[in-house]
């Protein structure tokens, strides 16, 4: 269910009829010491949810957060489905399960935060450390 709504809302483009230029600004991470900047990146609200996500080629970074999310610390963990992470490379998916992200600002329609985690596949089988991550981006809400 949560994978499907990260396609379904971030699976939108600029060019779409409902949405008016989202997904400007920044989306960066380091996994296992290589760092992306990612250059693909979207950004939208709909239904109280603002979906966020950055892609480059088979690696992507992806979170889902209420729309109305306020400046502050939280923890990624399982049992809290407003505050959600996934990292994928390759296909295979990594769900937050521990770590942490920092909104440090929220104003209308701009978010920014620091984040770490520790994503998890599924099957629980295998793992993955983000560090220095970050997000800045502006977004739109659906029409």
């Amino acid at each position: 269910m949560i994978t499907l709504l990260f396609i379904s809302v971030t699976s939108c483009n600029k060019d779409d009829d409902n949405i008016d230029d989202i997904g400007s600004g920044s989306v960066k991470i380091t996994v296992n010491g290589k760092s992306y900047n990612f250059k693909n990146i979207t950004a939208a609200a709909t239904g109280g949810i603002l979906a966020i996500g950055g892609e480059e080629g088979s690696v992507s970074m992806s979170f889902l957060l209420s729309s109305d999310i306020k400046e502050g610390e939280y923890d990624f963990n399982a049992e809290d489905a407003n505050i959600t992470a996934l990292y994928t490379e390759n296909n295979e998916g990594y769900f937050a399960e521990s770590g942490s992200i920092k909104i440090t600002s929220h104003n209308g329609n701009k978010i920014k935060a620091t984040f770490h985690m520790t994503g998890k596949t599924l099957d629980g089988n295998k793992t993955v450390d983000i560090t220095d991550g970050s997000f800045d981006v502006k977004y739109k809400e659906a029409k």
